[in-house]
Parts: structure tokens; C-alpha cells; sequence
């Protein structure tokens, strides 16, 4: 639970950023790099989410 509530946060950091770029509160040179972050932390963390979900599936099979 979470690996699941870091990625709804670092998909909401990402989309607030987005937000306060559209209305010019950051500049492109900082919301660029941060929306890359957050949205690179949010695939690592769903990547991380779904691996430690098969291999705890894949456990279960094994006993």
C-alpha cells in the first residue's frame, strides 16, 4: 500500500507542477527537470509495486 500511495503522490507532484507551469508561476528551465523526476519516480515506483507483487505471487506458487 505504500508503494502505491508514493506513486499517486509523485504523480500529483508531477501534475501540480505541470499546473504551475501553465500558469507561468515556474519557468520551462525548472518545470522540465522536475516533471521529469516526479514522473520517473512515479514508473519506478508502479515498476517496484508490480515486482514485489509477482514475486510474492510467485512465493506462494513455490511452497
Amino acid at each position: 500500500m505504500g508503494q502505491l500511495m508514493r506513486s499517486a503522490g509523485l504523480l500529483a507532484a508531477a501534475l501540480l507542477v505541470m499546473e504551475l507551469r501553465s500558469q507561468s508561476v515556474i519557468g520551462d528551465a525548472l518545470a522540465a527537470p522536475l516533471v521529469g523526476l516526479f514522473i520517473g519516480g512515479f514508473v519506478l515506483s508502479v515498476l517496484m509495486t508490480v515486482r514485489s507483487s509477482w514475486r510474492s505471487r510467485q512465493a506462494v506458487g513455490a511452497s
